[in-house]
């Protein structure tokens, strides 16, 4: 009998990420606790397609947020992520940081269904 590979699974998971991209302008400390507002005035985050202001979106109970510091992933309890639009959409970090200017920041939101 000739050798077979049989597939007993069948995936079915869906990958959905999306990106959003800032270089700072100017040097930037956040304290503890701080916030960095992904649709600022001045400085507002794009997305993959250069648009702006962007929509963050809710990843659920199976996705995941990366941040990125000049595309180095940074610890995932160094931040969390409120999602939404305008002034709600933010990134809150958990330790104190001071980013230079020409710092790029890229939040990666990660939906798996």
């Amino acid at each position: 009998m000739a050798l077979q590979i049989y597939q007993i699974a069948f995936p079915t998971a869906v990958i959905a990420p999306q990106r959003f991209f800032r270089q700072l302008a100017a040097d930037l400390t956040v304290a503890t606790g701080g916030t960095i507002a992904l649709n600022g005035e001045d400085e507002p985050f794009s997305n993959d397609t250069g648009a702006s202001p962007v929509t963050v979106p809710a990843v659920g109970t199976t996705g995941y947020y990366n941040f990125y510091v000049n595309g180095v992933m940074q610890e995932g309890g160094s931040f969390a992520v409120t999602p939404g639009t305008d002034d709600v959409a933010v990134i809150t970090l958990n330790v104190n940081a001071t980013f230079t200017a020409d710092t790029i920041l890229v939040l990666e939101a990660v939906m798996v269904s």
